[in-house]
């Protein structure tokens, strides 16, 4: 369902994003998550499109700023819900 209703609406990023998202929340028996966005910016491959690679030779990961544009627009699309820092939302 999610292939079908979510990623039309979401750019190639977005979508790998949402996917490690899911697969940490209800894919994992829970309904939320609590991951920062330095963690995400180490664990997120940037989409295969615009894959480079550093000196040496390994995949570069997504940076922080592209990982907050990501996650702003999720929100904004309604797709996922951003909590505080404390956990609020």
């Amino acid at each position: 369902e999610v292939v079908d209703y979510l990623a039309p609406l979401q750019t190639v990023y977005e979508q790998a994003l949402y996917h490690i998202l899911l697969r940490k929340t209800h894919l994992e028996g829970s309904t939320e998550v609590r991951i920062g966005q330095r963690t995400l910016a180490r664990i997120a491959p940037l989409p295969s499109k615009v894959t480079t690679f550093n000196k040496g030779g390994e995949i570069r990961r997504s940076s922080q700023a592209q990982i907050k544009r990501a996650v702003e627009s999720l929100a904004k699309k309604g797709h996922i819900e951003i909590g505080g820092p404390d956990g609020s939302s």
